[in-house]
């Protein structure tokens, strides 16, 4: 019988970085920081939203890790619908959550 061998410990996969930058994102609006370029620990605060943008074409793929990432994505939507209101500081173009102001 052939031992295991030791593994390496897994590192992070995009879809739980993404999602760790939507949540910190989500955590600043629920707080009420003046904006999110405050203190997001993903880096400017922008990459929230742009990690929102990569989760969205993951699931758009589909497959598991796109049902994977909309059953987590869906929760995580709902806080920032609560957290923020309806703006019109972007265009109708850009998608739904650019379009919200913080509270």
């Amino acid at each position: 019988m052939i031992p295991q061998r030791p593994r390496r410990p897994r590192s992070v996969s995009a879809i739980e970085f993404h999602l760790a930058c939507w949540e910190s994102t989500i955590r600043l609006a629920e707080a009420g920081a003046d904006s999110y370029f405050d203190d997001c620990p993903c880096g400017n605060g922008s990459e929230g939203l742009a990690a929102r943008e990569a989760l969205e074409a993951i699931i758009r793929r589909g497959g598991r890790q796109g049902r994977r990432a909309s059953a987590s994505v869906r929760h995580l939507d709902d806080r920032w619908e609560r957290a923020t209101y309806p703006g019109t500081s972007r265009g109708d173009t850009s998608s739904w959550w650019h379009r919200r102001t913080w509270r």
